[in-house]
């Protein structure tokens, strides 16, 4: 007597096996976090050109550079921790934001409080890594 046939499980929505689909999420968790850390590296960068302006303009660049670099490593070390990912996002979100407000109101406090800065090249590289942080 021949054993019944196994029966077939129902493919996976969209036809993406588990296998592959924790593959593409490891894929993306490197992927942010390599983000974060070229926008961290970015602001560490011009953290000296922004201190003779304002310490405190400097210290915020070192502070938002410390964040997005040290959230990087942290979700490199342990990518299933839900609440530093939702931190890393929420992170590179506000700096987002700040950006903006500063290209478009101009710094909200400081000696150059209400002055509209241009956006630099190195200025629109942080941004965009820092947008590629935030899954679609």
């Amino acid at each position: 007597m021949r054993a019944p046939a196994p029966e077939a499980s129902a493919p996976a929505p969209s036809g993406i096996t588990p296998a592959r689909d924790a593959g593409a999420a490891v894929r993306a968790v490197h992927a942010a976090t390599g983000l974060s850390l070229a926008a961290a590296l970015i602001h560490l960068w011009s953290t000296p050109e922004r201190v003779p302006d304002w310490r405190a303009y400097g210290a915020f660049f070192l502070a938002t550079a410390l964040c997005q670099g040290a959230l990087a490593a942290l979700v490199l070390r342990r990518p299933e921790v839900s609440t530093l990912l939702a931190a890393g996002i929420v992170v590179n979100l506000a700096v987002v934001l700040v950006f903006v407000l500063t290209r478009t109101n101009g710094a909200p406090v400081g000696p150059h409080a209400g002055v509209v800065e241009g956006a630099g090249p190195s200025d629109v590289a942080a941004t965009t890594a820092e947008l590629g942080t935030v899954p679609p």
